[in-house]
């Protein structure tokens, strides 16, 4: 991932202020919404909307933080979905470059 994260998406590392893991989480969500048929988009992004409202429960969030994560875990695990959500976002939308 690294060299990915310095050749053509760097725009991606320095937007996210050279944080890696954070990095990592907008990529994934480019990946997945390049390999994504539009039906499999709305879904997947409208679950990860949901899941990271407070409404939701969080339980996805909560999955990912680990069952005793402290409130610091959920609220990386959150910003780290919220993240994906964007890449995804950048690529079916154009919102940026990936």
């Amino acid at each position: 991932m690294q060299q990915r994260l310095v050749g053509k998406s760097l725009p991606v590392w320095e937007r996210e202020n050279f944080d890696s893991l954070a990095a990592g989480a907008r990529l994934l969500g480019n990946d997945m919404a390049a390999a994504m048929s539009e039906p499999t988009h709305t879904r997947v992004r409208d679950t990860l909307e949901y899941e990271t409202r407070d409404a939701s429960a969080l339980r996805l969030v909560q999955i990912m933080a680990g069952r005793v994560a402290g409130d610091a875990m959920i609220e990386r695990a959150m910003a780290q979905s919220k993240r994906v959500c964007d890449g995804i976002d950048e690529v079916k939308f154009g919102s940026a470059s990936a």
